[in-house]
């Protein structure tokens, strides 16, 4: 019996894996192949709908970004997503919540001109759920049933990279990648007839693992012009059960991005993007490949300082892409056209645009520093680091002077308290004879109370 269980769970783990289910059955384009590709990109190279990939230092595609930040940091991304697929007969909406990057980066070296970073992104989103009905012979009997298939979780791409930036024109990098994850598949029947047949449930637990190597460049010949480019080269790649069971075995799809970053105007760069991804490298873990294929994406979009809101700087971005899903419906390919826009706090994105001007004198980032540098004077907003920053330090001073001061402003005040207990009460007791124990407890627990 468990022998059989185990056939039925591989059985279904392999039905799972095919990429060309009809696209009425799943509802969503995720639950094709191993699931929906999400770019790998933090939410600045998504708000240009990916043209600044190249220039993302928080995702794990170049590692020579990694210097844009100049500083150690982390990064915590969380992401909300609501897709509507329209298919012939109808549409399906589903919404996934999930934190689909983490990235902590260290500055080393001289003047901050290294930078050692790990990040974890997302690379296959595997969630999603499908919801049928239909009917089964059971010896002889027509019974109905609803089913529902599920599948929880996805494959990462886990990064360790380091940058070094050679000169003020010339950046590069290295990355070495681990491909994990696991995806936990469950298919449920339940039967009209409950009282006959009980609810059949299988399951199967599956497991990735893979590994790849990545390096990328950045390079200023001008002024107004940063070039950069990146390409991540695949190793092996295998899905199997908790067992250890290998089911199927492929290779990571390699990479290789070319991006463009200039100044239109000042405080605004536009963008342009092209990528190519090889998808068929996973061809031989797909039960039906055909729908996957090698494809170039493109993307173009402008970064600019925007108003001050708030007291605050704003950045404003907007972008335009095309891309190849990985999966696509039998045969067919599916692309993906995207639309993107976004307004971001300086406090928390500027980092990324601001740059300090230099000239002879210094003058220029002199004014850049008393512009943006506020000691001691915060800009009128209840926003404002630097108006909290100072609320706290003055309540602080004044909280610890208090504490120096109030016990000698009380001195006179004890002092006070003591005369009128000695002669109102201790004097006519000592004049009327010597004075009872109970007057002298009385005297000094009105010190001690009232003083």
């Amino acid at each position: 019996m468990m022998r059989r269980l185990a056939v039925l769970a591989a059985g279904l783990a392999a039905c799972l894996l095919a990429a060309a289910r009809p696209a009425r059955a799943q509802g969503t384009l995720g639950s094709q192949g191993f699931g929906y590709h999400g770019g790998e990109g933090s939410t600045r190279s998504r708000g240009t709908a990916g043209a600044l990939s190249e220039f993302d230092a928080a995702a794990p595609l170049n590692p020579a970004s990694m210097l844009l930040i100049g500083r150690s940091i982390i990064v915590i991304q969380f992401e909300p997503e609501f897709r509507t697929t329209a298919v012939p007969g109808g549409s399906t909406r589903t919404s996934v919540f999930r934190f689909p990057l983490f990235a902590a980066m260290i500055a080393v070296g001289p003047e901050s001109r290294g930078m050692v970073g790990v990040s974890a992104t997302s690379l296959f989103d595997g969630t999603w759920s499908i919801a049928d009905s239909g009917v089964q012979n059971i010896g002889g009997d027509t019974v109905t049933y609803r089913q529902l298939q599920q599948s929880r979780g996805g494959m990462s791409d886990v990064r360790l990279a380091f940058a070094w930036k050679f000169s003020e024109k010339i950046r590069a990098g290295l990355g070495v990648h681990a491909i994990v994850g696991n995806s936990q598949l469950a298919t449920t029947r339940n039967y009209r007839d409950s009282s006959q047949y009980v609810p059949a449930t299988i399951g199967a637990s599956l497991r990735y693992w893979g590994k790849a190597i990545s390096v990328g460049a950045e390079w200023t010949p001008f002024d107004r012009l940063t070039l950069a480019g990146s390409a991540r080269f695949g190793g092996s790649l295998s899905v199997s059960l908790t067992d250890s069971s290998r089911l199927v075995s492929g290779s990571v799809p390699a990479r290789i991005g070319l991006s463009a970053r200039t100044d239109i105007a000042k405080g605004a760069q536009l963008t342009t993007a092209f990528t190519w991804n090889g998808w068929s490298a996973m061809r031989s873990m797909l039960q039906d490949p055909r729908g996957t294929q090698d494809a170039w994406d493109s993307a173009i979009g402008v970064e600019s300082n925007g108003p001050v809101t708030f007291g605050l700087p704003t950045v404003w971005r907007a972008g335009l892409s095309s891309r190849a899903l990985p999966f696509g419906v039998g045969a067919a390919g599916v692309r993906e056209a995207n639309v993107a826009a976004a307004i971001c706090n300086y406090g928390l994105q500027g980092v990324f645009v601001t740059k300090v001007p230099k000239d002879a004198l210094g003058q220029s980032a002199i004014n850049h520093l008393r512009r943006y540098v506020v000691y001691l004077a915060p800009k009128g907003s209840l926003l404002s680091g630097d108006l909290w920053g100072l609320i706290a330090a003055y309540l602080r001073n004044l909280s610890v002077s208090l504490a120096f001061a109030l016990p000698l402003l009380l001195v006179p005040i004890l002092i006070a308290y003591l005369l009128a207990v000695v002669v109102v009460l201790i004097i006519p007791a000592w004049l009327h004879g010597s004075p009872e124990p109970r007057v002298l407890w009385s005297s000094l627990a009105g010190l001690l109370v009232f003083g």
